[in-house]
């Protein structure tokens, strides 16, 4: 069944960054915030896991993870992301690969990351499947995606709002909710799943994501994500919807 993705609109988006620039969204304290996320979940010691980060863009994300000694492997459908991936560190393995149908054995992986890849299908399941088949039994599933329910991305990214932007995004993304990725987690045997909202993701100013208006609002929203960092008003409107999944 073909997907509903139209991925022409993300080699398009994703090669303009690997070209001669890094899709560096977050800073070292807002990568530090998810990374901790995931940290807790995971079995130690580290070095003793095999992971795989699906859709990887140029890799900000894999080789933070790689730092911390896990054996990681990193997947982008743009040629140019990984390109730059392997400019950046050439001792991890980036491929180009469709996330969709991946050249992959069965239960191969111990942790499947989908950092900021689901809000990039129309249906989450399909942006699953695959993980689900390559994840060995009781290994983890680890998803980051933005917050709908955020003031902030409801205002700049919810179609209903009067001052969404699409500058920056490709045509197929859209802030989640927890009840969609709960829905798409449900139709596998994923056991344990935990689905929950953070605080404290701060943005990079530096980034080339960011441009005009966010650009100078960046200050200002890493500033309440700092604030608001406390259980339970970040579950209730914090940016980022994390997800932890152990296959059955």
């Amino acid at each position: 069944m073909p997907s509903g993705q139209v991925k022409e609109y993300e080699i398009e988006h994703f090669n303009n960054y690997g070209e001669n620039k890094d899709f560096d969204a977050f800073d070292e304290r807002g990568y530090g915030r998810i990374i901790n996320e995931l940290l807790k979940n995971l079995s130690e010691p580290y070095t003793n896991l095999k992971a795989i980060d699906l859709g990887c863009a140029t890799g900000c994300f894999t080789i933070r993870i790689a730092d911390l000694g896990i054996k990681i492997k990193g997947i982008d459908i743009s040629e140019n992301c990984i390109k730059y991936a392997l400019k950046k560190n050439s001792n991890i393995q980036f491929e180009v690969g469709d996330i969709e149908n991946l050249n992959v054995s069965d239960e191969e992986f111990d942790v499947v990351v989908l950092f900021g890849v689901m809000h990039h299908f129309p249906e989450l399941t399909d942006a699953i499947n695959e993980s689900w088949r390559i994840l060995k039994k009781g290994g983890i599933l680890f998803t980051y995606d933005p917050h709908m329910n955020n003031p902030f991305y409801w205002l700049y990214r919810h179609k209903k709002s009067p001052f969404r932007s699409t500058k920056g995004i490709t045509e197929n993304e859209r802030p989640l909710t927890k009840g969609q990725v709960k829905s798409a987690l449900n139709k596998f045997k994923f056991i344990d799943s935990q689905i929950y909202c953070i605080s404290g993701v701060t943005l990079s100013s530096k980034s080339a994501k960011y441009k005009g208006v966010i650009k100078r609002l960046i200050g200002l929203f890493n500033l309440i994500e700092r604030l608001t960092d406390f259980y339970p008003l970040n579950n209730m409107l914090g940016a980022s919807i994390i997800s932890v999944s152990k296959k059955g």
